[in-house]
């Protein structure tokens, strides 16, 4: 029955090791820019944008080689019931989002990855909020 419990210790003694090691050099690799926003071009915003069983939403560039372009964001039937409007206009806010105000509302369209994305829609009242995570439709 001794060995058991030695074998035990002997085990744990030589992976406690190893697994501080492994977090370390893990730690130690990580590049700093991961923690600051990502700065996606253009072209990765266009497409078409769906959650769930939803139509896709589409974005479009007016002209995706321009900096000073803007987004287009068509809302399909289903939430242009919601808004009330079809379409926004967004311009750049940061690296991964665009933004704008319009007719009262506030939409911001953001990148959280390649293929995921944050649809938010913002109305003049307390409780109206639409939050809809969205992945790429293509």
């Amino acid at each position: 029955m001794k060995p058991l419990p030695c074998l035990l210790c002997a085990s744990l003694a030589a992976v406690l090791p190893l697994t501080k090691y492994t977090t370390q050099s893990a730690i130690a690799e990580t590049p700093a820019s991961q923690s600051t926003t990502h700065h996606y071009a253009t072209h990765f915003f266009e497409g078409h944008w769906s959650a769930m069983s939803l139509p896709s939403v589409t974005v479009k560039a007016t002209d995706p080689t321009n900096p000073k372009t803007s987004l287009t964001v068509i809302l399909p039937d289903t939430l242009t019931k919601i808004t009330g409007q079809d379409q926004f206009h967004l311009t750049r806010q940061s690296g991964s989002a665009w933004s704008a105000r319009q007719n009262g509302l506030s939409v911001t369209f953001s990148l959280i990855s390649d293929n995921s994305a944050m649809l938010r829609i913002d109305g003049s009242g307390e409780k109206q909020h639409l939050n809809m995570f969205l992945y790429r439709d293509e």
